[in-house]
């Protein structure tokens, strides 16, 4: 998975920002991002996000097994974590 994909996944998943806004950051058309997000079933992993205190993402280099864990905040504040806050 390219960084541009990797950090939009972030953005929608994690940040919830919306696909303009992706699109606008990662330097892609908004057309792109709708499809990543029906392609990749990021909606299901934003979900999965919502109602989990960690939700694991899996590495999208298939190589390797590592797995990248993000921590979730509370469903009110869920705008409040940034891309810059993760660590891999």
């Amino acid at each position: 998975m390219s960084d541009k994909k990797q950090t939009a996944r972030i953005m929608y998943v994690v940040e919830g920002k919306t696909q303009k806004e992706i699109a606008l950051a990662v330097g892609v058309t908004e057309r792109t991002v709708f499809t990543w997000i029906h392609q990749y079933d990021w909606k299901k992993n934003k979900t999965a996000a919502l109602q989990a205190p960690v939700t694991i993402l899996e590495n999208p280099f298939r190589n390797s097994p590592k797995s990248i864990l993000i921590p979730m905040i509370p469903y009110e504040n869920h705008n409040t974590l940034k891309t810059s806050q993760l660590r891999f």
